[in-house]
């Protein structure tokens, strides 16, 4: 898997008053820009989802506050650049006092979608100092979605967003991120069918008689007993404390 290995840390200060005193990012506008550049990374991961379905690679794409605003800027799906991101910059120093680090957005995407699809909404909460992380659900994105969704993916997208935070929480040694995120301050939101992603992740359950007859009907591939099984096992993320779907 790669890492933030190339990014280093910025050795600048963080946004202060004229006076030269650090800012306190809760003291700005939720409804601005905050004072931060937007820095961001794209990353991968691999982890192996329950029901008999192999190993599973997916990318992860990170927004982070920055001091720096120069380079090249990220392109999401070899399409769509973005010209509120900067590429590789160096992570700004916490701003945040009486804690261990920045606190963390993790969000899923919807159907036929990407991770760079809320890329102005990670930019925000990166500008306001905070980390967000955005796992690519692989089968489900812009260019690799069958016609009839597979029934596996229905928990892989949660087991996304775990995996995706397992790995942001503990990359490589040495890397900027190492140690730099608070897991006790953890947001979870969703678009669209990532709505349904961060319900699974908020705890909800599932009705296994409605997914048989959505089975049947073949509005879903795949259902496997083995993969009928994953359904009543725990799905939740727990360090989230917060769900926004």
């Amino acid at each position: 898997a790669c890492c933030l290995a190339g990014c280093g840390t910025d050795d600048s200060t963080n946004p202060a008053d004229d006076a030269g005193t650090p800012l306190d990012p809760l003291s700005w506008s939720v409804l601005e820009p905050g004072q931060y550049a937007c820095g961001h990374r794209q990353l991968t991961t691999t982890y192996t989802p329950p029901g008999d379905v192999g190993e599973r690679t997916i990318p992860v794409h990170v927004w982070y506050p920055s001091m720096v605003a120069e380079g090249d800027q990220p392109k999401y799906s070899a399409l769509f650049v973005d010209e509120h991101a900067w590429e590789d910059v160096p992570l700004a120093p916490s701003p945040w006092k009486g804690n261990d680090g920045f606190p963390v957005l993790v969000h899923s995407h919807g159907h036929k979608g990407f991770a760079g699809n809320s890329a102005r909404l990670m930019c925000h909460l990166a500008s306001h100092g905070w980390v967000a992380v955005a796992p690519e659900h692989v089968g489900n994105t812009l260019g690799d979605t069958p016609d009839v969704r597979p029934l596996a993916l229905y928990y892989e997208r949660p087991l996304d967003v775990r995996a995706a935070l397992d790995f942001a929480a503990k990359p490589a040694a040495g890397d900027p991120l190492e140690g730099a995120l608070d897991l006790s301050r953890v947001a979870m939101s969703g678009h669209s069918f990532g709505t349904y992603t961060a319900w699974a992740v908020a705890g909800a359950t599932f009705d296994k008689a409605a997914i048989q007859a959505a089975c049947d009907a073949g509005g879903v591939a795949d259902c496997t007993p083995e993969r009928m099984a994953v359904f009543e096992t725990d799905l939740s993320e727990k360090r989230a404390k917060v769900v926004v779907p």
